[in-house]
């Protein structure tokens, strides 16, 4: 059971108890009203049941010792009998308790994560609700407070992005032995503290997670063409913001140092971990990366997550998704990184990361992520060619589409948009041709205001804001950055195991 369940656990206890001591009290005076009424029946029947013989008309009569023995007799049996009754009352009544309870507590958890609907459903699925005060006081509450949402504007959510976390500083920062990406790394990336920290902030700040297909409706008419528009449904109480999240690159790169997790896997309880060798070669699973990080968060904090949202995935393929090499590329022509990978590996065979890709992906959807593409190969889109941009587009539908499934969404890798501020047309060769193979929400990055959106009939197009090295870093100097506006305090929050300055270099 989710620990978001034991919302006002302890208040319905106290009430359960009361409820059951009620219970016993009235079974113990149910007894002692049978045990005086049956002394009674008895001390009548001893005086005066001998009379009956009086009476000619009577049959013969029964000595008192008979009709004693009989009585008692039958007392014992309407008390036998009576007591069975009670035993299986109390059973009976202790079974509905529990599932009173339970079904409270799963309202409660659907209530914290904003799903008033499914929580008053719940609610009133309970036999005999309107008796039971603690339902009844519960279901007034999730009334009242869905009454109170209002509708969240779509045009006005931020999106934000991380890429892999820095889970050892001084491994990843060994400039010794990364030389000038070390810049890259420094830029883009945050550290586990710096995550963990932002996400506080965040919540601190009533910022709420929600999907990216929360902010649009999706239809599809006759003809095949899709359609989209804003959603105007999506509700959260005074006081709650709408946020975007969105992570680039969960592949674990093979030229990626030390110091980073290097797959996603399930631990013995079936949960998404990430997989980390520390600097004493132990392989260790646990939270070594925002995906295992965000899902505990949540566990912890359900009213940081609108039913159950987490966020969108964006993957590339060249080296494969989640740390498994599942691109055929990658060992019939690796490059230096990838042929040193294979060399630390020789007994992974691609049909088994496929497979095991496979599972990891059906388990991160489960868990209420989302993927986009972030193209095949993470080459800036506005800069190449056509010919290149379809040749990358079919790699990835043909060997990453199969693994993760069909999407809509595609994340331009670098952030590099293929158009300006105007809106797409099909006189864009490159938007025409990817919206044929049905990519038809694109996020850019634009740090520069808190959201920008462009919700059109045939495609919705949304900037992100990049939370790394390079922005907290800016923000250690300027007050009025995109980071400082949500909330952030970079002064706070940046890591100081980072070598500084931090400069824009390097792929994002």
């Amino acid at each position: 059971m989710s620990e978001g369940y034991y919302y006002n656990n302890s208040r319905d206890k106290k009430r359960a108890a009361k409820r059951r001591k009620a219970y016993l009290y009235r079974g113990i005076f149910a007894v002692v009203c049978i045990a005086v009424i049956a002394l009674l029946v008895f001390l009548f029947v001893k005086l005066f049941g001998s009379r009956g013989g009086d009476d000619p008309t009577t049959k013969a009569p029964v000595s008192s010792s008979t009709a004693a023995e009989s009585q008692t007799q039958s007392k014992e049996d309407d008390t036998e009998t009576e007591g069975s009754s009670e035993e299986e009352s109390k059973t009976q009544s202790g079974q509905s308790d529990a599932n009173v309870q339970q079904a409270l507590e799963e309202a409660a958890f659907l209530a914290a994560q904003y799903d008033y609907d499914a929580a008053i459903e719940k609610i009133e699925s309970i036999p005999g609700y309107e008796q039971i005060s603690a339902a009844t006081s519960a279901l007034d509450e999730y009334q009242l407070t869905k009454a109170s949402c209002v509708a969240v504007n779509p045009d006005t959510v931020p999106h934000i992005f991380y890429h892999s976390l820095i889970v050892d500083t001084k491994r990843v920062f060994d400039r010794n032995k990364y030389g000038s990406l070390v810049d890259g790394y420094n830029a883009w990336m945050v550290t586990i503290e710096e995550f963990n920290q932002v996400t506080q902030t965040l919540y601190d700040q009533g910022y709420v997670y929600v999907m990216l297909s929360d902010l649009y409706n999706k239809s599809t008419d006759s003809d095949g063409k899709v359609h989209y528009s804003r959603n105007t449904e999506l509700m959260l109480p005074p006081g709650k913001e709408a946020i975007v999240l969105s992570l680039d690159d969960l592949a674990y790169y093979a030229q990626y140092p030390d110091g980073f997790a290097q797959k996603i896997v399930l631990d013995e309880n079936n949960e998404l971990k990430a997989e980390y060798v520390d600097a004493n070669g132990n392989v260790l699973v646990g939270d070594y990366d925002w995906l295992p990080l965000l899902d505990k968060f949540i566990k912890e904090h359900p009213d940081a997550s609108y039913k159950c949202a987490k966020g969108t995935i964006a993957l590339t393929g060249y080296d494969g998704v989640f740390g498994y090499r599942t691109d055929e590329g990658f060992f019939s022509n690796p490059t230096s990184d990838e042929a040193a990978w294979i060399a630390k590996h020789p007994d992974v065979k691609l049909e088994d990361e496929i497979q095991k890709a496979k599972v990891i992906a059906k388990a991160i959807k489960e868990d209420g992520w989302e993927f986009a593409s972030h193209s095949w190969g993470h080459r800036p889109m506005n800069e190449k060619s056509l010919d290149w941009l379809q040749t990358d587009t079919e790699k990835w539908l043909s060997r990453v589409e199969p693994i993760v499934g069909e999407t809509d969404i595609l994340i331009f890798p670098h952030g590099a948009d293929i158009g300006g501020l105007s809106d797409y047309s099909m006189d864009n060769e490159k938007y025409a041709y990817l919206s044929k193979k049905g990519f038809h929400v694109f996020c850019n990055v634009d740090a520069s205001a808190m959201y920008w959106s462009q919700f059109r009939d045939s495609y919705i197009r949304q900037a992100r804001i990049d939370i790394d090295g390079y922005t907290l870093y800016t923000a250690l100097t300027k007050s009025d950055t995109v980071i400082s506006k949500l909330g952030i305090d970079a002064n706070a929050i940046f890591d100081q195991a980072r070598p500084t300055p931090v400069i824009a270099n390097g792929a994002g």
